[in-house]
Order: structure tokens, then C-alpha cells, then sequence
């Protein structure tokens, strides 16, 4: 599976939010799985292309529902994506990969380190000095984009028996994995987005404040994109106990736009419409107009900083604009008319 790094990046962030990976059944337990059910058709479409497998046709249960597609992948090429994956995924998705790779065999055992590991005997011998060195599986994998179970396999001497250390074999740094990470990918973004995103208008009320948000459990895929958007996350508690608590991040105004604007070619046509639904509704600040929906203009507002700044009253200047103290506050502050 020939995967360029983009592709694999948004691979990773679409599967993080709405794929699955699965141990192998009983009766298939050499075959691992990665699904991906989704009522995005071009979406599916994509996935399945990647894959290199055909997507089924879910009908809805209910008269209300959508129809949903799902695309599989199994067993070896199924191994090899979550391998490839592994790096990229968080926290949650990387515990399911490692569980569903524990017991995983190539076909051929005695020449695994030959048929599909993405070992080679340099990287093995470097992996072995690692360990004599009492390093945690979980470093080691990471650096090499394998699961914590070919460490321990290794360590275990199940595997590449073969590559032993010879006391003369000088401590090395490890090489570097195939995949170089980007945690800060805008295919990565794209991906998760479209998977778990939202890309919403304004209100009414603020025109000029449509925003992209984010819902997940996994706090540290929420964190990833508020380190992107340079937003703080928050807890979400839930009063019904049958429901987990959530973390939750926002990114409004200008910059949400922006961003919205960045990402248009690499979504699915159903969050392209969205996008471009908030884009033809956005209102940005225009200095020389009336903000709508406010009762000062940006004249007002530069007549407004010119008398803070000379020390007025912000009472003073609150009455003769008919405005809230609270308003000349935030004008002050400058968490309303940013741009004035």
C-alpha cells in the first residue's frame, strides 16, 4: 500500500474520529481489521480507493436515518496500515491497535522479519542495544512506527532470533521511523474534521463570529487541535451518568474563516457546502461601516479609544453613547472591535 504522507496524515485524523480496529475473530484469528462507516459517499469512496477494497451500502434502520457506507481492510494489508498508522493515532486508537496486533502472525513466521515487517536488521540490532539499556517498549516503538508488541516479541526473543549483539557492537541512536509525524498537518486536521467537526455560521446576533468546533472523549486528539488553532479545550460534564464527559474546543471569527478557507479543497463535499455556506454568510468588521446589530459605529469606537486614553470616565462615556459600562469595558479591554 503505497500511501504519500498527506494522504497517510488525513488517513489517520478521518480514521481517529470514525474508524474501528479490530482484534481477529476466532474463526479468523490471523485476520485484524480497520472499518469505517460513514453517510458520506465520496468520503467512503476515497477510503475504499485507499484501501483497495469495495465499500458496502448500510440501509437505514428507520425512516429518518441516511443511508451510511462502510469500507473494510483485513488481515495482512489491514496489519500493515495499523503499522503504518501507528505513530499518528492518539492515545485510545493506539491501545485498539496494539490489542489487535498482539497476537497477529505473518503467514510465513520464521521469515517475518523478511516478508512484511518494516524492520530491517540494522534497526532490529539498534532496537536489541535499546533494550539492553533497559528503555521502555513504549519509546522504542514509537521511534520505529511499530506496536509495543513487536518490541516485546523481540525482547522476548520470539522474533529476529537471528540478530544477536556482539559485546564489540558500539551503542547507537536509533534511526529514525519511516513516518516523520506532523502534529500540526493540515491533512491530519482535514481528516478529523470531516470526521468529527463542525462548521458553523454565525448567529444572528454576531454576524461576524461563525465558528469550527470540536467534540471528542479523547482529550489528547482535542488538545492536537487546539495546539493547530491555538484555542484551550474544555470538560464538558454530563448529567445523565450513561453519558461520558466530553472535551470540547471552539475557534471563532476571522480565524475560524481563515482556517475554513485552508481546508475547503481537502474536505468531502458535505463539509465543502457547510464551509461554504458560513463563508457567504460571514459579515467581517469594515471599519468604515456600521457593525451590524450595534448601536456604535467605528467612528464611535475611535472616538471611544481617544477619551479612554485621555483617562475619561468610562461611566461618562457609557452615558453619552448610550451604551452599557459593561461595553466600554470590552472596548478597552479590546475583547469587542478588535480591528478599530
Amino acid at each position: 500500500m503505497n500511501l504519500d504522507t498527506a494522504t497517510l496524515h488525513w488517513l489517520a485524523g478521518l480514521l481517529e474520529g470514525e474508524g474501528s480496529f479490530l482484534r481477529p475473530l476466532r474463526q479468523q484469528p490471523n485476520c485484524p481489521q480497520i472499518t469505517i462507516t460513514m453517510r458520506d459517499l465520496d468520503v467512503i469512496e476515497r477510503v475504499s480507493r485507499l484501501f483497495q477494497t469495495k465499500y458496502t451500502i448500510i440501509p437505514p434502520r428507520q425512516v429518518n436515518w441516511s443511508v451510511t457506507y462502510k469500507a473494510v481492510i483485513r488481515c495482512t494489508p489491514s496489519a500493515e496500515l495499523m503499522r503504518l498508522l501507528y505513530p499518528l493515532m492518539g492515545k485510545r486508537r493506539q491501545l485498539q491497535i496494539d490489542q489487535a496486533l498482539e497476537n497477529y502472525v505473518e503467514k510465513s513466521p520464521e521469515m517475518r522479519h523478511v516478508s512484511h515487517n518494516k524492520l530491517n536488521e540494522t534497526q532490529v540490532r539498534e532496537i536489541k542495544q535499546r533494550i539492553a539499556l533497559n528503555q521502555t517498549s513504549k519509546e522504542i516503538a514509537a521511534d520505529y512506527g511499530i506496536t509495543i508488541f513487536t518490541i516485546r516479541e523481540i525482547r522476548q526473543g520470539k522474533i529476529w532470533k537471528h540478530v544477536t549483539l556482539e559485546n564489540s557492537d558500539p551503542v547507537v541512536t536509533p534511526s529514525k521511523s519511516r513516518l516523520k509525524p506532523d502534529f500540526k498537518s493540515r491533512d491530519w486536521l482535514a481528516g478529523i474534521l470531516e470526521a468529527e467537526g463542525s462548521f458553523c455560521p454565525a448567529p444572528p446576533s454576531a454576524p461576524n463570529s461563525p465558528y469550527i468546533s470540536l467534540a471528542m472523549t479523547d482529550e489528547d486528539i482535542v488538545a492536537r487541535v487546539g495546539d493547530i488553532f491555538d484555542v484551550k479545550h474544555q470538560l464538558i460534564r454530563r448529567r445523565d451518568t450513561h453519558h461520558k464527559d466530553y472535551y470540547l474546543l471552539r475557534l471563532k471569527g476571522m480565524r475560524a474563516v481563515e482556517f475554513m478557507r485552508l481546508l475547503y479543497p481537502k474536505m468531502g463535499q458535505r463539509r465543502q457546502a457547510q464551509i461554504a455556506r458560513v463563508i457567504d454568510t460571514y459579515q467581517p468588521h469594515d471599519a468604515s461601516n456600521h457593525r451590524p446589530g450595534a448601536k456604535l459605529t467605528a467612528d464611535n469606537v475611535r472616538r471611544i479609544r481617544e477619551r479612554l486614553a485621555a483617562g475619561e470616565s468610562l461611566s461618562n462615556i457609557a452615558a453619552e453613547f448610550d451604551v452599557s459600562y459593561s461595553s466600554i469595558v470590552d472596548i478597552r479591554l479590546r475583547r469587542t472591535w478588535k480591528n478599530i
